[in-house]
């Protein structure tokens, strides 16, 4: 294909919606921005498209020019909005169970631990009278693997379940708070 045949977009006129798009704003800003002086309508809602873009990235750049704490501000402005929508998203991830606080880890397998080592600190009470007078030293093996084994595994048996209790319990306190 030659280049004689390749038709520029540039003359093209667009509607105010597509400007909204290009300029990544919404048609009412667009029209602020008509009747600021800052884009010119070729006819009532339409725009010429190789115009509109070199006018409002001049007007940026007089902005920024006019006031250099304006790029900040706007630098600023989107950390705020890229923050608020990464703690939507990890709160929706905590509401649907696929993320648990730090708090309610801690809390489960403190607890579990607490179970565990209560557990099996008390093998020694449960296996001394059934071991009384047992010589024989693979069943004395057997016996306390098979307690302590049972006192570890339940540390291994948690579920999702229970997380999601103390993720409910975070989620209804820090809602109320208002954070």
């Amino acid at each position: 294909m030659s280049a004689k045949n390749i038709r520029s977009c540039l003359r093209d006129e667009i509607s105010t919606n597509d400007v909204a798009v290009l300029l990544h704003m919404d048609a009412r800003s667009v029209q602020r921005a008509v009747k600021a002086g800052t884009i010119q309508q070729s006819r009532r809602g339409c725009f010429i498209l190789g115009k509109i873009i070199p006018a409002y990235v001049d007007h940026l750049r007089d902005v920024i020019a006019k006031n250099p704490d304006e790029a900040a501000l706007r630098a600023a402005k989107l950390r705020k909005a890229l923050a608020d929508a990464e703690r939507a998203e990890l709160e929706l991830a905590l509401f649907k169970n696929q993320l648990h606080t730090s708090d309610a880890v801690l809390f489960v397998w403190s607890a579990r631990i607490g179970a565990s080592r209560k557990r099996l600190l008390a093998v020694p009470t449960r296996l001394a009278p059934h071991l009384v007078g047992e010589t024989d030293q693979q069943k004395i093996y057997d016996a306390i693997s098979r307690e302590i084994t049972l006192a570890l595994e339940d540390v291994s048996e948690l579920t999702q379940k229970d997380f999601a209790k103390q993720d409910r319990k975070f989620l209804k306190t820090h809602r109320s708070n208002g954070e």
